[in-house]
């Protein structure tokens, strides 16, 4: 396997919590066995946006209405190739708060006046920005704005869903965006000796100040680099599942699981949880009221795992693991599974 080359500051808190997912993301990004998350794919789409929304010359609704419906089709074409993905096809019905998400980022865009876009004339803008310390920590920024010195002076994190989390009764920033700041604030003062302003700006257009004192971008900065040597050093060794933190928390939804051998040994096969995964051998199919029926031996039992859509691919006396079933009823002697639009088979 091939060392990891950076720290990315926003992969940083998944990494740390389980840095086997830092591996798994090099050396699997073009086998991508679950198909890529709806609601993620449009926030790439409005991510599209905030970045390129002068370059694209969007002025007025009509401009942005078929700037749109461009890039949706493009999206919903790539659906189409993915049998998991037809599922969720047309994708306005099946991503949170479609509608709402696409107004909010019309009104941002034609709405100037909560733009970042207008800067005084001796500043000068960039987006999607790559900095690093050129050994172990380098990402791509969002947004980053410069003074009349070629200083940067703030960084904008552009996020489409919720900024913050709910601590005490009280809304915080969300962890995960105060370190993947911190880190880009980090690689800026090692060059400037000065730290930048950094913000997240939401959908709406506003942009939230987030406040990080320097011991804390220097705690983030040291851990990274931390982590950065702890992957390389088990890479080396050909220890790379040594890396695996393996709990409930870390792997629900984890895409790396068909992947990961430490997740297999724990919750494989593990049928008292409503989302469950499992493997074994195909000991019977059938089709009974429009219902796809499958017998699976897993271990020293068999249970019955029911869907709604034909699997041509499958037949008896194979083996398959199958990813994202729901079991409704946990108390139950008799296992019943159920498909969900995101299972998945993979056969062994």
């Amino acid at each position: 396997m091939e060392p990891i080359k950076f720290i990315s500051p926003s992969n940083f808190y998944y990494w740390e919590k389980c840095p086997l997912k830092a591996v798994f993301s090099r050396n699997f990004k073009a086998i991508n066995i679950p198909p890529s998350n709806q609601n993620g794919d449009l926030g790439t789409i409005i991510h599209k946006f905030l970045e390129k929304a002068n370059e694209w010359q969007i002025s007025d609704e009509k401009s942005f209405e078929n700037k749109w419906i461009e890039l949706i089709n493009e999206m919903e074409n790539i659906y189409r190739g993915n049998t998991i993905q037809t599922n969720y096809l047309p994708v306005s019905w099946y991503c949170n708060y479609y509608a709402v998400k696409k107004i909010c980022l019309k009104s941002t865009i034609l709405n100037k006046k909560y733009s970042i876009h207008l800067v005084d004339i001796d500043k000068i803008e960039k987006h999607e920005k790559w900095i690093s310390d050129e050994k172990y920590v380098g990402g791509i920024a969002d947004y980053l704005r410069y003074d009349s010195e070629g200083n940067i002076e703030e960084i904008v994190d552009f996020k489409t869903g919720g900024i913050y989390d709910i601590i005490e009764k009280k809304l915080k920033i969300k962890e995960e965006y105060q370190q993947q700041l911190s880190l880009y604030a980090k690689l800026v003062f090692i060059k400037q000796n000065f730290i930048p302003k950094t913000y997240i700006q939401d959908i709406k257009g506003i942009k939230h100040n987030i406040e990080l004192s320097e011991d804390y971008i220097n705690d983030i900065y040291e851990r990274a680099i931390l982590l950065w040597t702890k992957i390389n050093d088990e890479i080396k060794k050909d220890t790379v599942s040594n890396l695996a933190c393996v709990n409930e928390s870390n792997c629900k939804n984890c895409d790396y699981r068909p992947h990961c051998d430490r997740y297999k040994e724990v919750y494989m096969n593990k049928i008292d949880i409503s989302n469950v995964d499992i493997t074994g051998i195909v000991q019977s199919i059938s089709n009974f009221n429009e219902k796809f029926r499958l017998e699976i031996k897993i271990e020293n039992q068999s249970v019955k795992v029911i869907g709604d859509r034909i699997i041509n691919e499958i037949s008896e006396g194979q083996v398959v693991s199958i990813y994202n079933l729901f079991n409704s009823n946990t108390n139950s002697q008799i296992v019943k599974l159920f498909f969900t639009k995101r299972s998945i088979v993979v056969y062994e």
